[in-house]
Parts: structure tokens; sequence; C-alpha cells
């Protein structure tokens, strides 16, 4: 009897203590911005970017904009197609829906505001 109790307690212990992979991060979802900007193309609806769990990303204020990675509050954007640009590299904070990112490499204010839809 003795034994069988130390065995589901292990159980139950391993079955609690397992880690599970959440499946999102906190940038999961679609921001919009909140900057106006007018760009010659056209486009249906508002800009925006959209970070798709694991690392994919669907933007239409970064155009050829394709995954994302995350470093501590590091956020570095990848591109596909850009001759001379295959990455950027951001620090982010988000503050309840609001998303700030601020360029790393930038000598003037580029900072981006975007809000979760």
């Amino acid at each position: 009897m003795k034994s069988k109790i130390t065995l589901v307690l292990l159980l139950l212990i391993c079955a609690f203590s397992c880690k599970k992979e959440s499946g999102s991060d906190a940038l999961t979802g679609k921001w919009r911005t909140t900057e106006i900007l007018f760009t010659a193309a056209n486009t249906s609806g508002p800009l925006y970017i959209q970070f798709i769990w694991p690392s994919k990303v669907q933007s239409t204020f970064f155009s050829a904009c394709t995954g994302y990675s995350i470093s501590g509050d590091n956020l570095t954007l990848k591109f596909n197609g850009a001759a001379d640009l295959t990455q950027t590299t951001y620090t982010y904070s988000i503050k309840q829906d609001t998303l700030t990112l601020n360029q790393t490499n930038c000598s003037n204010n580029c900072t981006l505001t975007f809000v979760k839809e």
C-alpha cells in the first residue's frame, strides 16, 4: 500500500513539474500602427504588423518582412528580397495594448508605436 501511494505521488509530481511550451509570446497577434504615413503604394486598410508564433511575420507596414526573433528586450525583424537589408534590430516594450519599437542603430528619433487589434 505504501509503495502505491509513493508511486501515485511521484506520478503527480512528474505531471505537474513538466514544463509545457506556451505556444506564443507577448508579441503574438496583430498590431496596427498609430503613425500617419503617406506611401506611394495603395493599401486596402491600416498599416499593421502581425507576429505569428513561433517566428513568422505578415506586415503591410514593413515590406518584405518575413520573420522575427526575440532576445531579452531586443526584437530582430528579418527581411527577404531586400538587396541591402536582411535584418533590423529594435528594443521593444509592451504596456497594456501598446507596442513601442526603438531602432537600436538610429541617430534620430526612430520610435514606432503600434496598438493591439
